[in-house]
């Protein structure tokens, strides 16, 4: 499997949004009830995964039974089945919407749990306006120039440095809790973030800031 996208059932994405990350993206992925957002989108999921105990029976019959993957147990959430499962396909990069808001408790255990995946796969988080990227290597990132950008170490980090930010950051390490990185704004159509080792959360805003 190729690039997938990814919705969960949490923050409701904009159908304009989700449209322009689906035309990104070679498979599309609905974790349970996410998979409403899709459709009210005008989009059609090539595989629906959970215990689909938060998708609406109307919404079902509009799956051919071939997309729906039922995995019943209780001993892990929609999303973990469904990261789960492109390990399994083997996909190597995921843009993941609509697994942030709602409980902050789901949204902490969202955020706690991709830090498992992150190195097995690209991973990027896309809101209304903003993208969270989580980095294993160094990268460079595609962004607005003047955008609002902020930088959360998820675990110890070696040997970060920026290019393309109004403050910039000479080869340091990272300490999870930090706050010296958070707060800063891109100078560029596209920044580099360098990492040595570690997990390192990147969130950039899509729009300048005013």
């Amino acid at each position: 499997m190729s690039h997938t996208l990814l919705i969960g059932n949490g923050e409701k994405i904009s159908s304009a949004r989700l449209k322009q990350l689906a035309r990104q993206a070679q498979v599309l992925l609905a974790a349970d009830g996410g998979c409403s957002a899709l459709l009210q989108a005008g989009l059609m999921p090539d595989w629906v995964i959970g215990d689909l105990d938060s998708l609406p029976a109307a919404d079902v019959k509009k799956i051919p039974p071939q997309r729906l993957v039922h995995i019943p147990t209780q001993e892990n959430n929609d999303l973990e089945k469904a990261l789960s499962f492109l390990v399994k396909k083997g996909v190597r990069s995921c843009t993941l919407a609509g697994v942030t808001g709602g409980r902050f408790d789901f949204t902490l255990g969202n955020l706690l749990l991709l830090r498992r995946f992150a190195r097995k796969m690209q991973l990027q988080l896309a809101g209304n306006g903003w993208d969270f990227f989580l980095l294993t290597h160094t990268q460079r990132l595609p962004c607005a120039k003047g955008a609002r950008a902020s930088l959360l170490p998820l675990t110890a980090c070696r040997g970060v440095s920026l290019e393309g930010f109004v403050y910039p950051l000479s080869p340091t390490d990272l300490a999870v809790g930090t706050t010296r990185t958070l707060s800063n704004q891109t100078t560029r159509s596209a920044v580099t973030v360098h990492l040595k080792s570690g997990i390192l959360g990147v969130y950039l805003e899509t729009k300048p800031q005013k």
